[in-house]
């Protein structure tokens, strides 16, 4: 790709005695780009882009974090990018697609 772009920011609170808070946010863009040396239409793939968030809970106490996160806030079926097989072959293309959106919870505790 010409262009990829990325900004992350966070911002880091007490919200308790001993227990810190953190939200953070994250985007990505990136431009349109050739999967292939000869650039031709049918091997483009577009430009897409990516956000993604957390809120994560520190309790400095205890040493344990919590961490609430979503990948994909956006939920586009995007293709990000493609293989593809040699020529002699058919040249078929594999598409790589991004994950949809996923919601998670992790959690830490250190000994």
């Amino acid at each position: 790709p010409k262009m990829t772009f990325s900004f992350g920011a966070e911002y880091k609170f007490a919200v308790a005695a001993d227990w810190d808070m953190t939200v953070r946010g994250d985007y990505y863009r990136q431009s349109s780009s050739f999967q292939r040396y000869n650039n031709q239409w049918f091997d483009k793939v577009r430009a897409w882009e990516n956000v993604n968030a957390s809120l994560i809970l520190d309790n400095h106490a205890i040493d344990m974090t919590v961490q609430f996160f979503m990948k994909n806030l956006l939920n586009k079926d995007t293709m990000v990018g493609f293989a593809i097989a040699d020529e002699n072959l058919g040249a078929v293309r594999t598409p790589y697609l991004q994950e949809p959106r996923l919601y998670g919870v992790s959690v830490t505790k250190r000994f």
